[in-house]
C-alpha cells in the first residue's frame, strides 16, 4: 500500500483501533492468527509487503486503516539460509535479501542472529547447518572448533563467513532486543482502545 493510498484511508477512516495479540511471527517465520499457522500464500504475501516498525519498537502490518501488532517470537526477522553456485544466500522472511553481514551474534540459548542495514534477525534453526557449515572461527589468531565458542568466556570472536569476515559478539536475548530497539509484545498504551 502506497502512502498516498494509506493517507487517504485514514481521512475516510481516522479512529480505527490498533490490533494486538492476534497476529505473531514465531521463529521458524511462520506468521500466525491466535497461535495458528496462515497457510493463505495471499494473507502471507499481503502481511510481508505491509510489515513496518513504529518509533517505539513495535512491530505491525498495517491492514488498511488499521495496525495490527506483532507478538514476535524474538526478532523481526527470521533469516533463512540456502546453498546457490557454491555460495551463502540469506533471506528473510518478508523476502529482504541480506547483501552484507555486519555481525553476527550468538545468545546464551545458542540462538545465531545476525545484523545488516541496521536489522537484526535470528537464523531459522532449520537452517542453521548451512551457515556453521560454512563458518570458521578464531580468537587472537588462532583457529577454535564452535565447541570452544560456546565454552569459551571470550565475548567476542572473529569468523570467516562463506568468504566474508565478521565479528562474532556472545549476548543475551534481553541485550540484543535493547540495543535494536524491539518490543517482543506489543500492548496498548494506557487509554489506547485494543480490538
Amino acid at each position: 500500500m502506497n502512502s498516498d493510498s494509506l493517507s487517504k484511508l485514514l481521512q475516510k477512516w481516522p479512529n480505527v483501533p490498533d490490533v494486538f495479540n492476534w497476529l505473531s511471527l514465531d521463529r521458524r517465520g511462520i506468521w500466525r492468527i491466535k497461535g495458528s499457522p496462515i497457510t493463505n500464500p495471499t494473507m502471507v504475501n499481503a502481511i510481508n509487503s505491509s510489515y513496518f516498525c513504529d518509533v517505539d519498537g513495535s512491530w505491525f502490518f498495517q491492514n488498511g486503516p488499521q495496525k495490527v501488532f506483532v507478538t514476535l517470537d524474538y526478532t523481526p526477522y527470521v533469516i533463512f539460509a540456502h546453498r546457490a553456485s557454491g555460495e551463502l544466500k540469506l533471506k528473510t522472511q518478508n523476502g529482504i535479501e541480506i547483501k552484507k553481514i555486519d555481525e553476527i551474534y550468538l545468545d546464551s540459548d545458542l540462538n545465531f542472529l545476525i545484523t545488516w542495514d541496521g536489522r537484526l534477525g535470528i537464523v531459522s534453526d532449520r537452517d542453521l547447518q548451512i551457515l556453521i557449515d560454512g563458518m570458521s572461527f578464531s580468537h587472537q589468531g588462532k583457529s577454535i572448533s564452535l565447541e570452544n565458542v560456546i565454552e569459551t568466556d571470550t565475548k567476542r570472536l572473529s569468523v570467516t563467513f562463506w568468504n566474508h569476515e565478521a565479528k562474532v559478539t556472545k549476548v543475551t536475548r534481553e541485550y540484543l532486543l535493547k540495543k535494536f530497539n524491539i518490543r517482543s509484545d506489543p500492548a496498548p498504551r494506557p487509554g489506547q482502545p485494543d480490538c
